[in-house]
């Protein structure tokens, strides 16, 4: 099972981090909704957030990063 929630809706920074551990113990993914670039730090300090969610928009910004150049 996979929570997704928003930062700036559910309450801030705080209230993430709180639902966060809350829903871990019973085994719940949480993901943080949309790419915020200054939230993302939030995912990688938190045990039970896994996913990222990068949306559409951000696609070829991605597929850039991605790219392997040809040798």
């Amino acid at each position: 099972m996979i929570l997704q929630t928003h930062a700036a809706v559910c309450g801030g920074v705080s209230e993430w981090r709180r639902i966060a551990a809350m829903v871990a113990g019973f085994g719940v993914t949480v993901c943080l909704h949309w790419f915020d670039d200054h939230l993302v730090h939030l995912v990688a300090a938190t045990p039970s957030a896994r996913l990222l969610e990068i949306p559409n928009s951000l696609w070829p910004v991605q597929a850039r990063l991605a790219h392997k150049p040809s040798s």
